[in-house]
């Protein structure tokens, strides 16, 4: 029974997998202290990619200084949507007005691959924005794949983008 446990838990964790590359502005010379993560998703498996993707976080961060705050959103795959940009800035206007944070974070998807209409490969860009400034002091690409589809491999997107942060003095 205990071999039976094991040897899935080993099978779950070999088949995700995540790859990274970054680059950062380290002008600033500081340790971002508060962020606001946004996320958005499409209806469907990617909204539950995303909802686990954010509890993963918040486990994450948890070991960090940083606090966090998250806006997740529904974005429609239909251009013809009118004012989508700006609600998405109102919302990140009102978070920022209601408690300042210092760091602005998008995690964006730019490819979704599927497998047997189950979510096998996200690549995500993210962009890390100074508030105060509005530049740009760290941006990243993810790709994140698994055997067994979003939710099994949330848990390691999550620690992949946190470990990374840190590596690259964005957080502490």
């Amino acid at each position: 029974m205990k071999r039976t446990i094991l040897l899935s838990t080993l099978i779950i964790i070999i088949s995700s997998c995540v790859s990274t590359r970054s680059i950062t502005d380290y002008s600033s010379n500081k340790f971002y202290e508060s962020t606001l993560i946004v996320i958005p998703y499409e209806s469907g498996v990617t909204k539950r990619f995303v909802n686990k993707l954010k509890i993963k976080l918040e486990e994450q961060f948890e070991t960090s200084k940083t606090r966090i705050e998250f806006i997740l959103f529904e974005k429609s795959s239909d251009n013809l949507v009118l004012n989508q940009e700006k609600l998405l800035n109102d919302r990140i206007s009102i978070a920022l007005s209601r408690d300042k944070k210092d760091l602005i974070l998008y995690l964006y998807p730019t490819k979704l691959y599927y497998t047997n209409g189950q979510l096998q490969t996200i690549y995500y860009n993210a962009t890390g924005i100074d508030s105060n400034n509005k530049n740009e002091v760290w941006k990243a690409e993810f790709k994140i794949y698994g055997m067994f589809g979003p939710s099994m491999f949330a848990g390691k997107c999550a620690q992949m983008i946190v470990e990374k942060l840190k590596l690259d003095k964005i957080i502490e």
